[in-house]
């Protein structure tokens, strides 16, 4: 299905005017995150506790759209917009009616890079000198350490030791724009410490380098932690994303009838299909959105949807998420942004309420179909895209088998660069297939905290 859009008119200046806040278009939003110790929403004056006041500030905020300031728009100029390519070789490949077109997230940080500028800019605004985050895939940390570098400001990294091993770049390419990094667990925080006394041989996950990370921003009153998935302010700074990709699907007479990224926490998924719930919620139109995730820990699809932290060591506040239980630790998978016990309180609600659907795969399936991707498109997907990939061409074959001509949008993420020691492992047939861990994760579910009611501090 082909169709021309109009564009959107409320930005005078492109897609770089305004952020996009979707929560204001919304029906029914997540519920509030509670402090852990009384079990009541958290005040804002209370999240100030993990995050800088300007950059909390956006989780309460109500407005539709937020005006991007001046000097952190030319900051994003830099790097947008990012290119909407035709898959036409891979279209021919596979012989299907489908179009096939992708958003080439590929800068450092790739979308992500957009919420890390943002939320470098206001901790610099607040009169921070340094910032630290947390990383699985290390695309966040690529996005917080080239933000940092940009705007002259000190970094720190918490890196999850699994993902060290697999992709041993990712330490490299955070240290060549100024930044520091230790694996996870360190013997630098208190977290770490913890976890390395009951398991020396932790592989570590995003959770537990938030908890570091968290950790370390509380203990230094120059510092400010910069948080990912499990914060609103993710769907709002990366929606130029979605915003864009609005216009050029319209430059190109396209309007998408399918729009597929990675379920991963370190993914501007959420900010390409902003623009496209707007439209859902609105009636003006209905597209399929598909989050693809591994099958050996597939949290949107068979987690549990209950309060729980989002980080590993409970410093955060209780969100209503999919979660498998934050004491979980996930299997030791290549596509190490998916090591998270739990999904976004925002994926989770949307999930919940059957607006975005989700696939799962094997890890070996998935990088095949990323083998492919590059050998008809000429570029190699980071191992997290990969699952996007396949999910991509599976559906592009169901439309060849129904004779169906439908138009397929990829989200394509991250530097190839750090992963090419992952498809390595594969193409010499040494990877060793993860599976479910349906025992630990019964284990952890028991684990979930209790709603009860007392006095008590965040962090």
């Amino acid at each position: 299905m082909t169709g021309k859009r109009t564009k959107r008119g409320h930005r005078a200046g492109g897609a770089l005017e305004k952020w996009y806040n979707l929560k204001a278009d919304l029906n029914h939003i997540p519920d509030p995150p509670l402090h852990p110790g009384t079990t009541i929403p958290v005040f804002k004056e209370e999240m100030e506790v993990i995050l800088p006041k300007s950059v909390a500030e956006f989780e309460y905020v109500e407005d539709k759209w937020l005006e991007i300031p001046e000097d952190l728009r030319k900051l994003y100029e830099k790097f947008r917009p990012t290119k909407l390519l035709y898959a036409n070789r891979l279209k021919e490949y596979l012989e299907t009616p489908a179009h096939i077109l992708y958003k080439m997230e590929t800068q450092p940080g790739g979308g992500l890079l957009l919420s890390a500028l943002a939320q470098v800019y206001y901790s610099k605004k607040d009169r921070a000198k340094r910032v630290v985050a947390g990383t699985a895939s290390g695309l966040w940390g690529d996005a917080v350490s080239m933000a940092s570098a940009l705007l002259n400001m000190e970094s720190k990294v918490y890196v999850a030791k699994d993902s060290l091993k697999k992709r041993p770049y990712i330490s490299l390419k955070i240290a060549a724009f100024g930044s520091s990094s230790d694996g996870s667990p360190s013997a630098f925080t208190e977290p770490g410490r913890k976890k390395l006394a009951s398991d020396p041989d932790s592989p570590g996950s995003l959770a537990l380098a938030m908890s570091e990370a968290i950790w370390d921003a509380a203990r230094r009153n120059d510092t400010r932690y910069a948080p990912l998935f499990w914060a609103d302010l993710t769907f709002i700074h990366s929606s130029p994303v979605g915003e864009e990709t609005m216009d050029q699907l319209a430059d190109m007479g396209f309007a998408p009838d399918i729009v597929i990224g990675p379920a991963c926490p370190e993914s501007s998924f959420p900010g390409l299909i902003s623009p496209f719930l707007r439209d859902i919620v609105s009636g003006e139109n209905r597209v399929k959105l598909v989050a693809a995730e591994p099958a050996a820990f597939p949290v949107l699809s068979k987690g549990i949807y209950s309060y729980d932290f989002a980080d590993q060591s409970g410093l955060t506040p209780l969100f209503r998420m999919f979660t498998f239980g934050h004491s979980l630790t996930p299997p030791e998978i290549f596509a190490g942004g998916f090591r998270q016990h739990s999904a976004s309180p925002m994926m989770s609600l949307l999930k919940r309420n059957g607006v975005i659907e989700t696939v799962s795969y094997a890890e070996r399936d998935a990088l095949e179909a990323a083998l492919l991707f590059a050998k008809t498109e000429g570029f190699l997907p980071n191992a997290e895209t990969a699952y996007a990939v396949k999910a991509a061409i599976d559906m592009a074959i169901d439309a060849r088998e129904r004779e169906e001509e439908l138009t397929i949008l990829l989200l394509v993420e991250g530097d190839p660069t750090a992963d090419l020691n992952i498809y390595d492992v594969y193409v010499k047939g040494a990877l060793e297939e993860q599976v479910f861990p349906s025992n630990a994760v019964h284990e952890a579910l028991k684990d979930l905290p209790e709603l009860r009611t007392k006095s008590a501090t965040l962090v």
